[in-house]
């Protein structure tokens, strides 16, 4: 028999089959890292998003003097309700010092057109200096409650407020829910 240096084609194509396997396999392992690694990004700024929204809530229901039942503003109405929340709040001058019997009016809802924004509205007195505006503070609402701790919201003392948010990755759509309890900081 010849002495033979080398390897036969079927020894070549028995190691290529065994690399392409190890190969899938890491690749699966490595886009199933990336793929979690996307999904906790997603619920760490969702978290985050709700904590500020939160934050905004809890701000300016402390501030309130009364939840208002309804209102209405450049033709558009709304109704203190599961998911439109009405405050009205003492109004103040250049000074910061409030303005006795003046008062701004803060509305947060889910706009009508585009459901999963929550919207802040805010809408100053004349001689408020408190800044009129409008801004989304979520894009991601899947849900939103507001509970009142009163059969009529006019009467409420406190708000429970429930955001739970959720973005699509990856082909999963994590929801991350949050609660704040408030109490109005006249009742």
């Amino acid at each position: 028999m010849k002495n033979r240096h080398g390897f036969t084609l079927v020894e070549v194509l028995v190691v290529i089959g065994i690399l392409g396997m190890i190969s899938l396999f890491l690749t699966q392992i490595y886009l199933d890292y990336i793929n979690l690694y996307r999904r906790e990004n997603t619920a760490i700024d969702l978290n985050l998003a709700n904590q500020t929204v939160l934050n905004n809530l809890s701000n300016d229901i402390l501030v309130a003097v009364a939840v208002v039942p309804s209102y209405t503003v450049s033709g558009l109405n709304f109704t203190s309700g599961s998911q439109t929340l009405i405050l009205s709040l003492p109004a103040f001058d250049a000074q910061k010092q409030i303005i006795s019997g003046v008062y701004d009016t803060v509305v947060y809802y889910l706009a009508t057109s585009t459901p999963r924004k929550l919207i802040k509205r805010v809408v100053s007195a004349p001689t408020s200096s408190r800044t009129s505006q409008t801004k989304a503070l979520n894009s991601d609402v899947s849900f939103l409650d507001f509970t009142y701790n009163a059969t009529s919201t006019a009467d409420a003392k406190s708000i429970i407020t429930t955001l739970v948010t959720s973005r699509a990755i990856a082909g999963r759509a994590p929801a991350v829910t949050s609660t704040l309890q408030a109490v109005l900081r006249n009742k």
